[in-house]
C-alpha cells in the first residue's frame, strides 16, 4: 500500500503521542490519562517558539486563495483559558509537523480574546498577535463572528477545527475531542480522501502587480516589507500597482502609505481608501477620521463609510459619530466674547492666539488628542503649543488684557503643564473686567 505525504506526516505527528494507548475511559480519554495530562500546559519555552502556520488575514482572502489554489479551508477556533485551547495555541500550533500538515489547507484562526493592546504601530505597520503569530488580534477577533455565522451552528466551542470545501460545504467539524490522535487523524484524512487536487500558488517570476493583487498573507507581508525597506520610487511603483486594483487595493498597504509623511503617496492612499470595497477599510477610515484631514478627503471617507454600511453595519454608526464631531466648535465663540466685552465698554480684538486656540479645541483636534496613534496625538498637541506661544508673544508685545493669559491657561491644561496653567489662570482672573 502506498503511503501518501499526508500519511507520512500523520505518522510523525502521532509519534508525539505514546505508541500504545490504553483502552478508552467513558470520557473518551485513555485509561489512567487525565485531561490535564492529555492537554498539558505549554511552558514559557513553548510560548517563545514561533507559529509557522500561514494564517490568512480575512475570510475574503481565504476564500480567494482557496479558489486560486483549489485547497480546502481549515477553520481553527481557539479560546483563552480553556485547557485544550491553551495546548493547541502554545504547543501544537508551534509544532513544525503540525505546520506541515496545515500547509495543505488554507488556514484561518478565530478567537475572541485580545492579546495585544494595538494592531498597528505609530507608522501604520502591523503588530502580530503573540499567541497566534502572523495575524493581528483584530483579525482573529473579527474572524470569530464571521465563521460563527457560517459554520459554528450557534455553538461557541473551542478548540474546534472545520474543513470547508471550495463550494462552502463542511467535510468535518471536530470539537469536544478528548485526544490529540483523533484530531490529527481526521485532519490528515481530510486531505487523503479529497478528490480535488490542489494547485500550488504562482511563485517564481511574477510581476509587481500580480504580487500586490495576491490574497495570500505571505505576499501581503512581502509587499508591506518592500514598502518599508524601499526608496520613494519603489513605494510609488507599489502604490501604482495598488491603484490598478481600485476598490480591492490591500488595506494594510494603504495604511502604511496613509500614515507616511510623503504627502503625494499619502494622498493617493487616501483616494484609494475612499473607493475601497473591503471590510477592513472601515477600521482604517475610522482611525484616519480621528486626525486632521483636508475637508474634501474627510467627506469622501465619510461617504465610503456610508457605502460600506450595507455589509458592515457599524460603518453607519461611525460615519454619524464623525459627522457629529466635525460640526463647528462651540467651545470658544470669539465673536460672542468680543460682543460681550464691547457691551461692557471694553475695547477688544481677538488676535492670532485666539484664532489658534479655536482651531486647537475644534472637535476634530480634540478627538485626535485621544488617538492611540502617537503621531496623530502630537499633531493635535502642537495646535495647543502654537496657541500658547502666540499668546505669550502677545503678552510680551504689551497686551495686558486677561485673554492671552486665559489662552495660555487653557492650552497648558491640555498640554499637562499644570503649574503654568494654574499660574496663567490666576493672572487671567485678576485681569477680568469685573465691576
Amino acid at each position: 500500500m502506498r503511503t501518501t505525504p499526508a500519511g507520512l506526516l500523520a505518522v510523525g505527528l502521532l509519534g508525539l503521542i505514546p505508541a500504545t494507548l490504553p483502552a478508552q475511559q467513558g470520557n473518551g480519554l485513555p485509561d489512567g490519562v487525565t485531561r490535564e495530562q492529555m492537554w498539558y500546559a505549554p511552558t514559557a519555552a513553548d510560548w517563545a517558539k514561533p507559529v509557522d502556520i500561514p494564517w490568512q488575514r480575512t475570510w475574503s482572502d481565504a476564500t480567494a486563495l482557496s479558489a486560486q489554489t483549489k485547497k480546502a479551508i481549515l477553520v481553527c477556533v481557539n479560546m483563552d483559558g480553556e485547557i485544550a485551547s491553551e495546548h493547541w495555541a502554545g504547543i501544537r500550533y508551534r509544532d513544525p509537523e503540525i505546520a506541515k500538515l496545515f500547509e495543505q489547507y488554507v488556514c484561518v484562526i478565530a478567537s475572541t480574546d485580545r492579546h495585544n493592546a494595538r494592531d498597528y504601530d505609530d507608522s501604520g505597520s502591523r503588530i502580530p498577535c503573540p499567541r497566534f503569530g502572523a495575524v493581528t488580534c483584530g483579525e482573529h477577533i473579527w474572524m470569530e463572528p464571521t465563521v460563527y455565522g457560517m459554520f459554528l451552528d450557534e455553538t461557541r466551542v473551542a478548540p474546534r477545527h472545520i474543513m470547508v470545501e471550495l463550494d462552502g460545504s463542511e467535510t468535518y467539524d471536530i470539537f469536544y475531542a478528548n485526544d490529540i490522535q483523533s484530531i490529527v487523524t481526521t485532519v490528515t484524512k481530510g486531505i487523503e480522501e479529497r478528490t480535488i487536487q490542489p494547485e500550488d500558488p504562482p511563485r517564481g517570476d511574477r510581476s509587481l502587480a500580480e504580487i500586490v493583487a495576491s490574497p495570500d498573507a505571505s505576499d501581503r507581508a512581502r509587499v508591506e516589507q518592500d514598502w518599508r525597506d524601499g526608496d520613494r520610487q519603489t513605494r510609488r511603483d507599489i502604490l501604482t500597482a495598488a491603484e490598478g486594483l481600485g476598490g480591492d487595493a490591500p488595506i494594510d498597504l494603504l495604511r502604511e502609505a496613509a500614515y507616511g509623511f510623503d504627502s503625494e503617496l499619502s494622498g493617493k492612499a487616501l483616494d484609494l481608501l475612499a473607493m475601497s470595497s473591503r471590510d477592513k477599510a472601515v477600521g482604517l477610515i475610522d482611525d484616519l477620521l480621528r486626525g486632521p484631514l483636508e475637508p474634501e478627503r474627510r467627506a469622501a471617507l465619510l461617504d465610503r463609510l456610508d457605502a460600506l454600511s450595507d455589509k458592515i453595519p457599524v460603518a453607519k454608526r461611525l460615519a454619524s459619530v464623525h459627522r457629529g464631531l466635525g460640526a463647528d466648535a462651540k467651545l470658544l465663540d470669539k465673536e460672542a466674547w468680543a460682543e460681550n466685552l464691547e457691551e461692557e465698554g471694553t475695547a477688544f480684538q481677538t488676535g492670532e492666539a485666539a484664532e489658534l486656540l479655536a482651531e486647537a479645541i475644534h472637535p476634530d483636534n480634540m478627538a485626535s488628542l485621544k488617538s492611540g496613534q502617537v503621531r496623530i496625538r502630537r499633531v493635535a498637541e502642537e495646535q495647543f503649543r502654537m496657541a500658547r506661544d502666540a499668546a505669550q508673544a502677545e503678552i510680551d508685545a504689551g497686551d495686558h488684557t486677561w485673554l492671552p493669559h486665559a489662552i495660555i491657561a487653557i492650552s497648558c491644561n491640555f498640554l499637562h503643564e499644570d503649574q503654568r496653567a494654574l499660574d496663567a489662570s490666576r493672572v487671567a482672573i485678576d485681569l477680568l473686567p469685573i465691576g
